[in-house]
């Protein structure tokens, strides 16, 4: 090769990678003006293979080396759908948090959610249906007051429950002192008639994501802050505890909420599982919450839910889970990663009790400001009927699931048509696209929170998080602001669909608890694909911030159980739970593998 030939060809390596415009055009974009929505429905799949055990460990490896920031990443992210809106172009502003503007006036920080004799109503309404019931609070109280049994025996028997349940992997961190000496205060006020609130004794449980005082605060993590007890509690466990509730334990979750399936192979966590089938996990992230209530263990846990996580595992598991609207409940004291698409709600047993702590929880908080303005909270009529309340259904997007979840789901809709409501099929626009915007902005949120644990704290986090956490940090801000400026539109399309309808329905998730591999106890799975179908239905209900609740409406062929969610516009809680209260009311339960009865002598 001479001279000149080499200078050419030098000249030309320098020019097409340092000088040539990189990308350069044209390209297609796709025009979306404010009031005018795509209605297609595109059924999307995450196509990023599942790996588990060593593999786990190598993508790891190689996502967080140099060429996985060059090559690997890009390549998921580009699977994932991450780059779909780089050639979208949306002319207006993004919005950031979906608080939605009152038309009412707000509730204050000393305002009452609830009376004693509202909150009586509420507990003393079900009537027991034929075969297998749970018990709820009002068992408990009932018999509290009859003198049948005290907290403390019931205490006593929780404790007993921990010990027989331990292939749950639902109950993490517990102290025993503690759990007698709340419930002998609570036996005491039941004796002298002196109780603080008409659920004076009833056992909860309660994330490992709130602060308990007296245990480690570490987010389903091994090193944060292993051996120093918090010193305070959250504002939600201060407000149990106000109202005489015994705080039982603190439960597992999927490390740092960054997962849907409830598999934290952190020591001291494990593989949560739900009680009907120990070969399927909980669900997550709030895994341990809805195990322990579905296993009896205990009659409400307090979850978190910033894409499903606490739908998820309510489902998996056969219990009712609501996620209240954006900021109705407080997350002072949280140690939450996505903080605009995170919610606190309870996880219990039955329709009433999540109606009932709904209540308790909400209300503004000073320590809280996302939260101050928010009206009063407003709660059913149960036991009639659904007369005059119109129910719209996407069936494009109903279907989008496995079909023993089609079937069961369609088997709930003609219980819904018989009890006055109107059915009516609707188009809600945009869809696919607003769950994608969900999962950019999470995953964005997530790894920016956790940069300084990241670069400090490496190889302390689980192989998947790590995962998924460079995956986070290689979204751009061209993404983060077109998802956000994509939820301006999915507020606004919300926005029309309930000025027609009261609520949106579907499956809450896209199939029934995962099987459990024996590959991914040891290091953990990660697996995009399960957790886009996981999150396909619950994404809306977080991005926008509208209220949905899931509740069981049957059970497939290996007896797992089947959620069904009903959405509704913001604060609009009570059409919800009237809407999953009567469906509880129609619907025959079975009982899980692992129960625990612990009101029984």
């Amino acid at each position: 090769m001479d001279v000149l030939t080499g200078t050419l060809i030098g000249a030309f390596v320098v020019w097409f990678v340092c000088i040539r415009h990189h990308g350069k055009g044209p390209k297609k974009y796709k025009i979306r003006r404010k009031g005018k929505y795509d209605l297609e429905y595109i059924p999307r799949t995450v196509k990023v293979p599942a790996v588990r055990g060593w593999k786990t460990s190598l993508v790891c490896k190689v996502a967080n080396s140099y060429f996985g920031k060059m090559f690997l990443l890009d390549m998921m992210l580009q699977n994932g759908d991450f780059k779909i809106f780089r050639t979208i172009q949306m002319k207006m502003n993004p919005t950031f948090y979906p608080n939605i503007e009152l038309t009412e006036p707000c509730a204050k920080p000393d305002d009452v959610s609830l009376t004693n004799e509202e909150m009586q109503e509420v507990l003393n309404g079900s009537v027991a249906k034929d075969g297998f019931n749970f018990n709820c609070a009002q068992d408990f109280v009932r018999q509290y007051k009859s003198g049948e049994t005290t907290p403390t025996a019931v205490a006593e028997n929780a404790i007993i429950a921990i010990t027989n349940s331990e292939k749950l992997n639902a109950i993490v961190k517990y102290d025993i002192a503690s759990i007698k000496k709340q419930a002998a205060a609570s036996t005491d006020r039941y004796r002298t008639n002196t109780t603080l609130s008409p659920i004076d004794g009833v056992i909860i449980v309660v994330k490992d994501e709130f602060a308990v005082k007296g245990f480690p605060h570490t987010s389903g993590s091994s090193y944060r802050h292993p051996n120093e007890p918090a010193k305070a509690d959250s504002g939600v466990v201060t407000k149990m505890r106000d109202l005489g509730c015994i705080v039982l334990a603190v439960v597992n979750m999927h490390e740092f909420g960054i997962g849907t399936s409830g598999n934290n192979p952190n020591k001291g966590f494990g593989a949560c599982r739900t009680p009907y089938h120990l070969d399927h996990f909980s669900g997550g992230s709030s895994s341990g919450c809805a195990s322990a209530v579905g296993a009896g263990i205990a009659t409400m846990g307090i979850g978190t839910d910033g894409g499903g996580s606490i739908r998820i595992p309510s489902a998996y598991c056969g219990v009712v889970g609501l996620k209240p609207t954006f900021a109705r409940v407080t997350l002072a004291g949280v140690d939450g990663l996505s903080y605009s698409v995170g919610h606190a709600g309870p996880i219990c047993n039955c329709v009433r009790d999540v109606a009932l702590f709904y209540a308790l929880l909400s209300g503004p908080d000073p320590e809280y400001p996302l939260g101050l303005k928010q009206p009063k909270v407003k709660l059913p009529k149960f036991g009639g009927n659904l007369d005059g309340i119109k129910i719209g259904i996407d069936r494009r997007y109903f279907k989008d699931c496995s079909p023993d979840m089609f079937k069961i789901c369609s088997d709930a809709l003609p219980l819904l048509e018989s009890s006055g409501a109107t059915l009516e099929t609707a188009e809600f626009a945009e869809i696919t696209d607003i769950c994608i915007a969900h999962r950019i902005t999470i995953l964005s949120e997530m790894s920016t929170n956790i940069s300084s644990d990241f670069d400090n704290e490496f190889n302390a986090i689980s192989v998947p998080s790590r995962t998924l956490f460079a995956l986070g940090r290689s979204i751009t801000a061209q993404d983060f602001i077109q998802a956000n400026k994509q939820r301006t539109r999915a507020i606004e399309i919300t926005e029309e669909f309930f000025k027609k309808y009261d609520a949106l329905v579907t499956p809450t998730t896209g199939q029934t608890a995962p099987l459990i591999h024996s590959d991914e106890l040891a290091v953990g799975a990660t697996n995009p694909s399960q957790d886009g179908v996981n999150m396909r239905f619950v994404a809306l209900g977080n991005f926008t911030g509208i209220p949905a609740i899931t509740v069981p409406v049957g059970y497939n062929d290996k007896g797992l159980p089947v959620g069904f969610q009903i959405m509704c516009a913001w604060w609009r809680e009570d059409i919800a739970l009237q809407i999953a209260e009567y469906l509880e009311r129609k619907i025959a339960l079975q009982k899980p593998r692992i129960y625990n009865d612990i009101l029984a002598a």
